[in-house]
């Protein structure tokens, strides 16, 4: 068998387990792969193994693989005796028959190693392969990675487990379209951790399922660049990320990367250094079925919004007295804060997409609403707060504004520093407008809606209910009733629902009085809806 461990002599069969054989040294017990549970029946009994090492089969990993992909006659596992392995050049291994795994006697105990300056792979793994208990070390040079997954084919599986991975252009590269598996894995000072990229993959979509790793002075941890055929599945569990100054733990791209029904980030955690997240906007319905919960250093992403509405002047009217009508005046709302006063110079207003012309220092609200209307809004109502240092505006259309991408480019502007710009709103998996909500995930929960604001009559005297109804329902939920004594005098009012929610669903306000004609006003609202 080898010297596969300095101070072990005696290693004997004990049997299988789930087809895997266990292999005992004299005093400990040590498991051949836990493969059996991640793939179950896809690798039968490994009948071959053989050694390498100065006392092994073979001297080198590739004299081994290169049997392997030639002669072998069932699925296989090479084990790697401690110590160095130079690989001086990239190892393929392709066998479309059997099944490979090659394992070492430790990750700090069979390092893998390549050439000074080398720039390629240690491996290319055309068919199915898994890595376990050894360590490798790169140059971290364009074109020098771990491994890179090069056959076009669903069929292809890989996992590592108890795998330390140092100084690569990419960890892990897969372009294929493969089921990787990763388990106690830790890869340090990489360009790129694990790569998926199956734009080219004709065999359509692969999966990725990372459990209990560490991803540290990475530059990005997990890049999720595209697919090839249907959507990708993706776990990540258990990672934590130790990012460098710029770096991003987990990278999206939603034009060329679409996620499949299993899409989950859980318990992971990074270190407050550059971006958890990058790409991911949980606004937009792309997003709103991945689910991404108890991770340290990122909210929960389960689907809730709230909004906040204050001096609302515009009226509800209350046509025939006990008909609810759809309540007005819930609209969009950005503010925007300069540090100091500016006294010359320029700036411009984002909003979404939406980028104004530059705008003077001294603009009135006229101004400012004309250059918001020229960059594309419809209709807008813009308070001046303070002279050349804050503003208020109101997006009169329903459906314009209710982005979170907001911002003010001051940088042409003399004495002012800095710029808040916030909305009245924040969202995840829902599509804001005016009173609508639109409920994005594919999947049904259950939520609790808090209400609580201010309202006035014309005419003092009467009763005003407001209720909330769900689409396509008439039952009205969590009615609530005040009766006002003076005209135009605001009355508080709460209330509280609950129900299920499925895709496109959306709860919204309405009003009704004790009177004919009156006009009822939405002062102040505050409302936020979240979901179990």
């Amino acid at each position: 068998m080898g010297n596969r461990f300095k101070d072990k002599t005696k290693v004997t069969t004990l049997g299988d387990t789930d087809g895997f054989p266990l292999q005992q040294t004299s005093d400990k017990h040590i498991e051949a792969s836990d493969l059996a549970i991640q793939l179950k029946d896809k690798a039968p009994h490994l009948a071959n193994q053989i050694t390498v090492g100065a006392s092994g089969d073979y001297a080198t990993i590739a004299l081994a693989v290169a049997w392997f992909n030639a002669s072998a006659t069932a699925n296989t596992e090479i084990l790697l005796d401690a110590g160095t392995h130079l690989i001086a050049s990239a190892i393929t291994v392709l066998n479309t028959l059997y099944y490979l795994s090659i394992r070492g006697a430790g990750k700090q105990q069979s390092l893998l190693t390549v050439s000074v300056g080398a720039t390629y792979p240690m491996f290319i793994v055309s068919t199915s392969c898994d890595f376990i208990e050894l360590g490798a070390t790169g140059t971290r040079l364009g074109g020098c990675n771990f491994v890179e997954y090069a056959y076009d084919s669903t069929a292809v599986f890989s996992s590592l487990r108890t795998v330390n991975l140092v100084s690569f252009e990419y960890a892990l590269k897969d372009e294929c379209g493969i089921k990787l598996t990763v388990r106690d894995l830790t890869i340090n000072t990489c360009d790129t951790g694990v790569y998926i990229n199956h734009s080219n993959a004709s065999g359509g979509s692969g999966g990725t399922n990372i459990n209990d790793a560490r991803i540290l002075a990475t530059d990005v941890g997990i890049d999720l660049v595209a697919t090839g055929g249907a959507g990708d599945e993706f776990r990540i569990v258990d990672v934590a990320f130790k990012n460098p100054a710029s770096g991003c733990a987990i990278q999206i791209n939603d034009a060329t990367y679409t996620y499949g029904t299993i899409s989950d980030i859980y318990n992971c955690s990074f270190n407050n250094v550059g971006d958890f997240l990058c790409g991911f906007d949980f606004t937009d319905s792309y997003f709103s079925d991945i689910n991404l919960l108890s991770c340290i250093g990122e909210a929960d992403k389960k689907a809730h919004y709230s909004i906040a509405i204050d001096d609302n002047a515009e009226a509800t009217t209350v046509t025939t007295a006990g008909t609810y009508y759809l309540i007005q005046g819930i609209k969009s709302t950005t503010s925007i804060v300069f540090d100091l006063a500016a006294t010359g110079g320029t700036f411009t207003i984002t909003i979404g997409s939406i980028t104004t012309a530059a705008i003077a220092w001294n603009a009135n609200e006229a101004t400012i609403d004309a250059a918001l209307v020229l960059a594309g809004f419809t209709a807008v109502t813009v308070t001046e707060v303070v002279a050349s240092k804050e503003w208020k505006i109101v997006f009169d259309t329903d459906a314009e504004g209710w982005d979170e991408t907001q911002s003010v480019n001051i940088a042409s502007l003399t004495t002012t520093t800095e710029a808040i710009v916030f909305g009245n709103f924040h969202s995840c998996k829902f599509t804001l407008s005016q009173n609508k909500a639109i409920y994005l995930p594919n999947y049904s929960s259950e939520y609790s809606m808090f209400i609580s604001g201010a309202f006035s009559i014309d005419t003092g005297g009467h009763t005003m209910t407001i209720a909330a109804k769900k689409s396509g329902e008439s039952k009205l939920l969590g009615k609530t009733s005040v009766w006002t004594k003076t005209a135009g005098e605001p009355t508080h009012f709460s209330l509280i629902i609950s129900g299920d929610l499925d895709k496109d669903d959306y709860p919204r306000l309405y009003v009704t009085s004790s009177a004919d004609g009156d006009e009822v006003t939405l002062k102040d609202l505050s409302t936020k809806l979240i979901t179990s």
